[in-house]
């Protein structure tokens, strides 16, 4: 028990760091959770935009809930120190918790409001709040404690509620417990809760649990978004909905110039798979209008891509790290900066040679989301970013001899982009920019140009509005392949372009033509050449659901471009999320790094693999 008490604890505090921020709807909320707190915490922006948008789900739903009958009364099935019987003044808001802590949690709101009259437990009561003393798996003594309030309230429509409370409680115990409140006539139930994968975010959220002496049960044998639905309803609930925090995300769009105000943000893979776990549901008795639908999803036949993987051992200080760069230089690898587990954002180089590592500290900007692109014996970085708010326009030519040297900057600053080889220059798409070209070319003269377009222009840039984050960029000689990546609300960008380059008198030109085929490619993924007019997708998040796709996506173009037949391969136990890649050989990639920061349960890293063609 207080273990799962301990978990209400360290809740409260992250909910009350997202309500001191300017996020929409919550910033008002601060006072409701201050007499709750001991402390005041500033959690990370991945942790803060995930617990508000739970919270958003949750109350948003009960809103809808409560909008729908007449004399709604709100039931906070483990309550914990959630203050919604403030947020919902004008509801009626019943909390049921262990005894232990509705006994503190009253004594906190007397001490706080002293005009609140709650009386003497196990059932403590008052104008418009009540709270009630059980332990939830004692299913007799509460349906004895609710036979009171039910005569008590008299014709009164009960909405409950179970925001990740029931889930630590034994499935059998949680299933009664839904069971007995699909009982309730106009019963209504909105559930937050885990679903658990077999994948690795998962399993460190389920390790972070069990450390914590606080399992979580449900969430592994009710594993997908139809499985959920089904137990509601055969439980007793007739009409069920529900969807992934991700898919709620999008149907929160009028608030996403506010949630970008409220801190600067660039962890969007992340939040997305933390949203993947995570789902809101709806469930009713009668014939009442559920809060949203359940979302439908179209199933794309995967075709096993013709490659294998095989892990490679390197030094952990190589490989727990993410969104650096690789290239090749004279039959060695080079790896520089990336977010590390230890230290952070780095300024070191890694020379990769067999089985052999060296590190070498440079005096460069400690970096992360650049880009290397290797030119006859040299390699190019460009840009990237040191926090979200620090971008660079930086350039710098790496040589064989061991030398680093200044090249001039960018226009404008650009992280999250691409770039290739093209004319013995490197040409640079998309990326979180100011810029208003999505295209910049640094010319053999190692200078930057403006880069013309033509072809299909007009309808170019009306699919990319504005910048285009974690793009597919690929070359192949003269031409190549762009498009994709996501905009600046986490959006993707499910379209590809073949290009086809000229250079006259000094001046770059790329005609520009849609390819007409819907490309479902994951947000956040990277992409390398591997191999004659075949491009590698490496990680990134399913912008559907979870496991919907494999987590390396081989697209095969045909001789002009026009089309391209998509395979798979599913590597097990990888993210490959902000993961580099390089192409080693004709028919071989060399793929570092890669992992996840799971939410405030523990990071993930996914080592060195190797891409082979069968």
């Amino acid at each position: 028990m207080n273990s799962i008490i301990d978990t209400n604890s360290q809740s409260i505090l992250s909910k009350y760091s997202v309500t001191l921020l300017e996020y929409p709807v919550t910033n008002a909320w601060s006072t409701y959770f201050k007499p709750f707190i001991s402390k005041k915490v500033r959690r990370s922006p991945l942790i803060n935009r995930g617990y508000w948008i739970r919270m958003l789900a949750v109350v948003k739903t009960l809103q809808h809930a409560i909008s729908t009958v007449s004399n709604p009364v709100i039931v906070n099935l483990g309550a914990g120190f959630d203050p919604l019987g403030l947020i919902f003044a004008d509801t009626l808001c019943i909390d049921i918790d262990f005894p232990p802590l509705i006994q503190k949690k009253v004594s906190i709101l007397k001490a706080q409001y002293p005009d609140t009259l709650l009386s003497d437990g196990p059932i403590h009561t008052s104008p418009s709040y009540w709270a009630i003393e059980c332990d939830l798996c004692d299913l007799n003594s509460l349906r004895s404690l609710m036979e009171q309030v039910k005569a008590r309230l008299g014709d009164s429509s009960f909405i409950f509620l179970a925001e990740v409370s029931t889930v630590y409680m034994p499935t059998e115990n949680s299933n009664s417990l839904i069971e007995f409140c699909a009982s309730f006539p106009e019963s209504q139930f909105v559930a937050l809760e885990q679903i658990a994968f077999s994948d690795p975010f998962s399993k460190v959220m389920l390790d972070h649990l069990n450390a914590q002496n606080a399992p979580i049960f449900s969430p592994l044998v009710y594993s997908s978004l139809p499985a959920a639905i089904q137990r509601y309803s055969d439980l007793g609930y007739t009409n069920v909905a529900a969807m992934s925090l991700h898919n709620y995300w999008h149907m929160l769009s009028d608030l996403w110039p506010q949630v970008a105000y409220a801190e600067p943000f660039d962890e969007w893979e992340e939040f997305f798979l933390f949203c993947q776990h995570y789902i809101i549901l709806h469930a009713t008795t009668k014939d009442i209008a559920l809060a949203f639908t359940t979302p439908s999803f179209s199933h794309t036949p995967n075709i096993t891509a013709g490659y294998t993987f095989k892990c490679l051992q390197y030094p952990a200080s190589l490989t727990e790290c993410r969104f650096a760069d690789i290239a090749v230089m004279n039959e060695s690898l080079y790896t520089f900066g990336g977010l590390a587990r230890t230290n952070g954002r780095s300024n070191i180089l890694t020379a990769i040679s067999g089985k052999d590592c060296s590190r070498t500290p440079t005096n460069l900007p400690e970096r992360m989301a650049h880009t290397m692109t290797t030119i006859d014996h040299s390699i190019i970085l460009i840009g990237g970013r040191s926090n979200p708010t620090k971008p660079l326009a930086d350039c710098w030519i790496f040589t064989e001899n061991g030398v680093w040297t200044e090249l001039p900057s960018m226009p404008y600053t650009r992280f999250r982009h691409a770039a290739e080889p093209l004319y013995d220059g490197v040409l640079v798409f998309g990326g979180s920019t100011a810029d208003s070209s999505l295209f910049r070319y640094l010319s053999p003269s190692r200078t930057w140009l403006d880069v013309h377009l033509d072809g299909d222009v007009e309808d170019f840039y009306q699919q990319f509005k504005g910048s285009t984050q974690s793009p597919v960029l690929a070359c192949f000689g003269n031409k190549g392949i762009c498009g994709s990546g996501f905009d600046a609300n986490g959006v993707p960008y499910n379209v590809l372009y073949s290009w086809t380059a000229t250079i006259q008198n000094g001046a770059l030109s790329l005609r520009v033509t849609r390819i007409p085929q819907k490309f479902d490619l994951f947000i956040g993924g990277r992409s390398a050449v591997i191999g004659t007019n075949t491009v590698a997708m490496i990680g990134g998040v399913s912008n559907a659901k979870l496991n919907e796709n494999a987590n390396l996506t081989l697209l095969c173009f045909s001789e002009d471009l026009s089309s391209a037949q998509i395979s798979s391969l599913q590597i097990p136990n990888k993210l490959l999320i902000g993961a580099s890649a390089a192409m080693v050989s004709d028919d071989s990639l060399f793929v570092l790094g890669g992992g996840a920061t799971c939410f405030s349960f523990g990071s993930h890293f996914d080592g060195v693999l190797l891409i082979t063609k069968i």
